[in-house]
């Protein structure tokens, strides 16, 4: 888990947009970009070399997402990475600001999978692409019993605090009172600015405050997990399926090739 040190370390570049006087003023609609990077689960080492190395090659490249919400109802979607801005120009060992930003292109939310939450109906409704078509999949907002912890930090000028939820670690700021933050993790007194798990790490790298924020909900077919799970184990096969054709096809080539 995140340590103070580490976490202020990961956070220093964490860019916040708006005058004192509009965080004054706090709006409940907050706009927040942030960064995952995922974590090769143990069974990784059961695969053979060439496969695990490929694995651990992509989960190199963080995963880019935007969290959308003003309260009552939010939307957390992918992004997609467009370039890297800024070097570091100072250490942090120097009591410097480290300058550090990733600046992301926000795809259509039409075109990518995102997580809708309903507050005040108590609803999530998930957005799963298979095969370019895109599903939607319902559950109940449920109570999250968050563990808050004594440990504080100022991270970027805001307030934060440390709580736990099993093996998920959360760091949140009561100065952004908006009980909200990435995927499934809300609940707590204020905007979540970390997440860090066995299977993941989630932190904020730009918060800003826009006006007339209006949330999109997430569009596709209606359908049970079941079914998502189902459509999800077809595509598998029809992918395995080509590949092993794919296969054949070379052999038989190859084998004509020789006969000749």
């Amino acid at each position: 888990m995140l340590n103070l040190k580490s976490l202020i370390t990961v956070l220093i570049p964490l860019l916040l947009v708006g005058s004192n006087d509009e965080k004054k003023m706090f709006s409940r609609s907050v706009k927040v970009e942030y960064t995952m990077e995922v974590k090769p689960g143990e069974q990784i080492n059961q695969l053979p070399p060439e496969i695990r190395q490929s694995i651990l090659e992509k989960l190199k490249e963080p995963l880019y997402y935007i969290l959308e919400t003003n309260g009552s109802e939010s939307l957390y979607y992918l992004v997609k990475k467009k370039s890297k801005t800024d070097t570091v120009e100072n250490t942090i060992a120097e009591n410097n600001i480290q300058k550090k930003t990733v600046t992301v292109k926000e795809s259509n939310t039409a075109n990518s999978a995102s997580f809708y939450k309903d507050f005040e109906n108590k609803t999530i409704l998930v957005r799963s692409l298979v095969n370019q078509k895109a599903y939607i999949t319902r559950s109940d907002l449920k109570e999250n019993h968050w563990k808050i912890q004594p440990e504080t930090a100022n991270i970027a000028g805001m307030n934060c605090r440390k709580a736990i939820l099993g093996e998920i670690e959360a760091w949140f700021t009561p100065d952004i009172p908006v009980s909200d933050g990435p995927f499934s993790y809300y609940g707590l007194p204020g905007l979540v600015i970390t997440i860090e798990s066995p299977k993941e790490k989630i932190y904020a790298t730009r918060i800003s405050y826009p006006t007339g924020l209006k949330i999109e909900k997430p569009q596709g077919e209606l359908i049970t997990h079941e079914e998502l799970k189902r459509i999800r184990t077809e595509a598998g096969k029809d992918i395995n399926s080509i590949e092993k054709e794919g296969n054949k096809t070379t052999t038989h080539s190859r084998k004509t090739i020789k006969l000749n």
